[in-house]
């Protein structure tokens, strides 16, 4: 269970877990629970995922915690939909971030995100594309908060740079009632732009852009049922999923039509990428195959990728592209 921690009288206090499946302890702001709470009230309103980088110092061996002091909000556009991902501009974002952080003498220690996708609290694959990237070797966590109320969360610890697959410690409610036994102290804040971007935008712009995405919604919910029927019916069996692969760089989007109704019956899919002379084989839960995307760094220049979904009695065959930079 979380206990407080403080150094000094005049030290912010902290909140402190002793993670099961870990060999360090991770200890957050009391001070952040109040600030992110409110960010995620606003993202509630706006129907859409938020996340950024958590900043504050790594363990080293005399102090085997990892302390999260704050944490930097990566904004995104309300036409980038719903679910967090990164595009290669923001992810651009995050060297500017692990500057200003170095500028303060404090380390970048993690990922904060917010879910309000289907399934469990768990990394998804475009979670650990991204923080593979930026913690290759290293130790760092990946904080996850349910996007609505009740909101439990989950600190999932890496060494090494990978990932576990379940939370590092017991699931927790993130809500301010469940540390108000600590007092308040005030903290000192890191100047990173656009951190509260989304707090700081006016509530008659929330209601104005609700207003509007529930007409965006509305309108392509039309359009998917009269013209998306048609356009999968017309599609050969070797890509009835619509499956494709587009480059930027090395960075691949490989993407699918997760609006396909095949796919609410499938209890997840396989991804089988032949890069060159490499193979790698990739397990989509239920909740990233509906996501629809999933990022790939190639290593050749073809490249060839095949969806399977996991569908009992299923005669949909494997889904095939072909990629080739030449």
């Amino acid at each position: 269970m979380a206990k407080p921690s403080q150094e000094r009288a005049t030290a912010p206090l902290y909140v402190r877990w002793n993670p099961e499946r870990s060999s360090y302890a991770v200890e957050l702001r009391l001070e952040l629970v109040t600030r992110l709470n409110s960010l995620l009230v606003q993202a509630e309103r706006l129907g859409i995922e938020i996340g950024g980088m958590l900043l504050g110092s790594l363990p080293d061996p005399e102090i085997p915690t990892l302390r999260i002091d704050d944490v930097a909000i990566i904004s995104r556009r309300f036409e980038d939909g719903a679910i967090y991902m990164l595009d290669p501009g923001q992810q651009q974002r995050l060297d500017e971030i692990r500057a200003a952080a170095r500028a303060q003498n404090r380390d970048c220690v993690g990922f904060f995100r917010s879910h309000m996708r289907p399934g469990a609290l768990q990394p998804a694959l475009a979670d650990r594309t991204l923080l593979t990237e930026q913690f290759p070797q290293g130790v760092y966590t990946l904080l996850l908060v349910q996007s609505r109320e009740p909101r439990t969360a989950a600190f999932f610890l890496a060494s090494n740079g990978q990932l576990p697959d379940q939370p590092s410690a017991r699931k927790f409610y993130f809500d301010d009632s469940e540390f108000k036994y600590l007092p308040e102290v005030e903290g000192e804040d890191l100047d990173v732009e656009g951190r509260y971007s989304l707090r700081e935008a006016s509530h008659t712009r929330y209601r104005w852009l609700g207003a509007f995405g529930l007409v965006l919604l509305a309108s392509f919910i039309v359009w998917v049922v009269f013209s998306g029927a048609i356009r999968r019916a017309l599609r050969p069996d070797s890509n009835k999923l619509d499956l494709e692969v587009t480059a930027m760089g090395n960075v691949m989007k490989i993407s699918w039509d997760h609006s396909a109704p095949i796919l609410s019956q499938a209890r997840g899919a396989s991804i089988s990428i032949s890069d060159g002379a490499s193979h790698r084989d990739v397990h989509l839960g239920q909740d990233e195959l509906l996501l629809g995307e999933v990022d790939y760094h190639r290593v050749s220049p073809n490249v060839q990728v095949t969806l399977t979904l996991d569908l009992p009695n299923s005669k949909l065959p494997p889904q095939t592209f072909r990629w080739s930079a030449e």
